[in-house]
């Protein structure tokens, strides 16, 4: 199995703007572990910054945890795979 990293960078009140950078400048730092949610509004850009690190060959895909996580409003049975699919859309 693998061990999941006790630290991660957390994305909680960060702007898609500054997210991109701080993502990348984690990844460089040697962090393994990225935390976000559909409510903060920047998974787009924090999927574009993986991207950028994946292409440029910084971190494997399958080194990396990513966690995000669903808004209560969306916790309905018929909302979960929509809210789920909207986030692996967004995170790329």
């Amino acid at each position: 199995g693998h061990k999941v990293p006790t630290i991660a960078l957390g994305t909680w009140q960060s702007s898609s703007d500054d997210v991109s950078g701080a993502v990348i400048a984690a990844i460089d730092a040697g962090y393994k572990s990225i935390d976000t949610a559909s409510r903060y509004g920047n998974e787009e850009s924090i999927g574009k910054a993986l991207k950028e690190c994946f292409d440029a060959g910084k971190i494997k895909r399958e080194e990396l945890f990513l966690t995000t996580k669903i808004w209560n409003g969306d916790h309905k049975k018929e909302d979960v795979k929509r809210s789920c699919q909207e986030s692996l859309e967004k995170l790329g």
